[in-house]
């Protein structure tokens, strides 16, 4: 069925699809980054792509072996010696 038949007259017998979007999905739209040439930043990049690695080393901890922003902040929220360089 074409999405244009399907949009004009959507049939019940239609299964239903669930489409989800992140940043890698932006990244793979927007390759050379945005309008401006930013760089779309992932989970893996973050620290990097906002500089961030300063801020973190600045803290004397050794929280940032990576830059996998989701694994620091994993560690920076689960661990309560930590709890003045989250807020």
């Amino acid at each position: 069925m074409k999405k244009e038949k399907l949009i004009q007259s959507p049939s019940e017998d239609a299964r239903p699809h669930v489409v989800l979007l992140g940043a890698g999905a932006s990244l793979a739209a927007f390759p050379n980054g945005d309008r401006l040439g930013r760089t779309i930043p992932l989970m893996k990049n973050l620290v990097e792509v906002i500089d961030l690695g300063l801020l973190i080393e600045q803290t004397g901890e050794n929280i940032g072996k990576e830059n996998d922003f989701e694994a620091i902040y994993s560690r920076i929220a689960s661990d309560l010696k930590y709890s003045g360089i989250k807020e």
